[in-house]
């Protein structure tokens, strides 16, 4: 009976054992899938960050829009025209011009004009005229017609030149929607990037503070019975009972801090801010290459933009110039016609006969009010100019941006490198006096000051770590011309 309840008694241990080791298991488990890395983090933020996905839709919608112009001026563009006419208008000599005219008529024609200037068309038409009244017999026949005709620019938009500007204009137009599109996709990972950067912070503040005051209250427990054993002063435990209430409101402080950078997290993420989990905080002590690489010549997005703006500009008064040219054309047809009482044999005879047709020209036509045109012209150049003046200036001023960011960088990693050396240099000399304090040979007001350095410090240390994460994150903004070209 002994043995038969000891075999019950470990199996009944053996499951509890195994049912808290799965509990342990899916608890890991869950705990280590919401544990947010950057990457998995800005990949989560591009998949739910409302402005991110605008500015996709934008970048596609500019690409799709790109050479839209081609539509009304390149498009082949049909006619279709049927109709019928019942005229009893009275007429003078009602005996040669009828009472009554009765015309049915048809017409199908396709034309297309293409890069180069020259416009292609070809037609066809019917038309069957019945007049009542004639003094004299009358046959009502159908005509029928196939076109076909050719017009060469030679002056305004001479061989497609305004056809390839319009392009020009258009494929900068296309540049800087997505440049834009791309410039609000990058802010918005930047400052999701900083927001992350900033939870690190509070993270790593936060265990710290827990850390100090654990430090504190184990210095106020070894003076406490020091006190207790008469060996002690009462302002040490005073001096101690301070330090012990002001790290407690230091970590009140940083727990705010915490759920206040918690918040931000949770915001561009887009998750509440309760189901966050936790966060690899450790990758802030590791620096990455800025984004463009330091050996390139980048320049910020805004500068790009304003550079194609002005380019828009540019090309829309070489446009203006040749939208008020003198318009001359070269124009020729050549056509077949036929008639015949049948509409089917009218039709067929068209190819058959032998009254084809053929015209040779020259057209021009132009406008005559000088004025408007010298101040259209002008208004055009002078939009040009302030444009491409605007963006000298933003490049000139940028200029030196990326060479500074790629200073700072640097002056940031020696700071951090001289930070820690003094981290290390401050936490040796605390516990080298923690020890002389045990042996009474220091004070506890020399320790809390030394306390306080560290603590500061590390802090200091921290901001260094965030402050060179951001900037990297900022070097985003910046592009060579074969990424911007690429995009």
């Amino acid at each position: 009976m002994n043995n038969r309840l000891w075999w019950w008694k470990v199996t009944s241990y053996l499951r509890w054992a195994i049912a808290a080791a799965g509990l342990i298991y899916v608890v890991g488990a869950k705990a280590d899938s919401s544990t947010w890395d950057l990457d998995a983090y800005l990949k989560q933020v591009s998949s739910n960050n409302a402005l991110i996905q605008s500015s996709r839709l934008q970048k596609e919608a500019a690409a799709l829009k790109k050479h839209q112009g081609d539509l009304q001026e390149l498009s082949p563009f049909l006619q279709v025209e049927g109709g019928y006419v019942n005229d009893g208008t009275e007429t003078a000599i009602p005996a040669q011009q009828g009472k009554r005219t009765i015309t049915k008529f048809y017409s199908l024609g396709v034309s297309q004009k293409f890069s180069t200037g020259t416009t292609v068309s070809v037609g066809w038409s019917q038309n069957n005229t019945d007049i009542d009244g004639l003094a004299f017999p009358f046959t009502p026949a159908w005509d029928s017609r196939y076109t076909l005709g050719v017009s060469q620019s030679l002056w305004k938009d001479g061989f497609g030149r305004g056809v390839g500007l319009r392009h020009e204009r258009e494929d900068a137009q296309e540049r800087v929607s997505v440049l834009t599109a791309e410039l609000q996709e990058r802010q918005a990972l930047i400052d999701a990037e900083s927001a992350y950067w900033d939870l690190a912070v509070q993270v790593l503040d936060r265990d710290e503070k827990a850390n100090a005051l654990a430090r504190a209250e184990k210095i106020h427990a070894w003076t406490k019975r020091r006190l207790d054993s008469g060996i002690g002063d009462r302002a040490d435990r005073l001096q101690i009972e301070s330090l012990i209430a002001s790290r407690r409101l230091a970590q009140i402080n940083s727990a705010d801090s915490y759920e206040n950078a918690r918040k931000r997290f949770a915001d561009a993420l887009g998750t509440a801010s309760a189901e966050v989990g936790t966060l690899n905080a450790d990758i802030l002590m590791n620096s990455r290459p800025l984004s463009p690489g330091e050996g390139k010549d980048p320049n910020r997005l805004d500068m790009w933009i304003q550079s194609y703006a002005a380019k828009i500009s540019e090309t829309a008064a070489r446009e203006t110039q040749e939208m008020l040219r003198p318009d001359l054309a070269l124009t020729g047809a050549f056509g077949a016609n036929a008639r015949d009482p049948g509409i089917g044999t009218s039709t067929s005879d068209a190819f058959a006969s032998d009254t084809s047709f053929y015209k040779v020209g020259l057209k021009l036509s132009m406008s005559l009010d000088f004025g408007l045109k010298h101040n259209l012209r002008a208004a055009a150049d002078a939009e040009a100019k302030a444009a491409r003046m605007k963006s000298n200036k933003l490049s000139r001023d940028t200029a030196s941006s990326w060479d500074e960011i790629v200073r700072r960088h640097k002056e940031l990693g020696n700071s951090i490198d001289a930070m820690e050396v003094l981290v290390k240099a401050q936490q040796a000399q605390l516990d080298r006096e923690q020890e002389r304090l045990s042996t009474g040979r220091s004070t506890t007001f020399q320790v809390i000051t030394f306390e306080q350095s560290v603590a500061d410090t590390k802090f200091s240390l921290l901001q260094l770590r965030a402050a060179q994460r951001k900037l990297e994150a900022a070097s985003r903004l910046y592009m060579t011309q074969n990424a911007v070209e690429a995009l």
